[in-house]
């Protein structure tokens, strides 16, 4: 509605990208490169009416991150992060970026200061912090993170993997 009202407002496309990255996300579509295509273009659609505005970046750095193109994510992350350092959705999917780029430190770096900027951030960012640190071999902070997510977030099964993996490395059978 926010579009048809006004379709030059720049904030409204990038949450409509956002939109269509979640159907993709959550698997509400049996379309996923139809969807994600339509998430990049009002990503720069909206890019291009706010440049100086961090909300077209980020929603196209997490589409692009979701399509596997790690580096043109990394650039329109890096220009949302400019833009707003204590963007905690654009750090997280920039530590994202980083683990699967492999610059784990810098994965937990981002992530955690995602984390501390927001504390209610998605369970699969929580999930990629756990995972970096098991794959930095932090395994106590790994089980730590994994641990805490499955208490906040107990319908996100994949937590049960990292803590396994983690608690394995560290001898806790039980």
């Amino acid at each position: 509605k926010a579009i048809e009202l006004d379709p030059n407002y720049a904030a409204a496309r990038a949450l409509l990208a956002e939109a269509f990255y979640s159907l993709v996300i959550l698997g509400w579509t049996e379309f996923p490169d139809r969807e994600l295509a339509r998430a990049a273009e009002e990503a720069r659609h909206s890019i291009a009416l706010a440049p100086n505005e961090p909300d077209g970046y980020r929603a196209l750095g997490r589409i692009l991150l979701a399509r596997t193109e790690y580096d043109q994510a990394q650039n329109a992350l890096k220009r949302a992060i400019e833009i707003n350092p204590s963007d905690a959705d654009a750090l997280a999917a920039w530590g994202a970026v980083q683990s699967f780029s492999g610059d784990i430190g810098g994965a937990i770096e981002s992530l955690q200061l995602a984390l501390k900027l927001d504390p209610t951030l998605e369970p699969n960012d929580v999930f990629n912090l756990a995972v970096a640190y098991y794959l930095a071999h932090r395994h106590e902070d790994g089980l730590r993170i994994a641990e805490r997510g499955l208490a906040r977030y107990p319908d996100f099964p994949m937590f049960n993997a990292v803590a396994a993996a983690a608690a394995a490395q560290l001898g806790r059978k039980e």
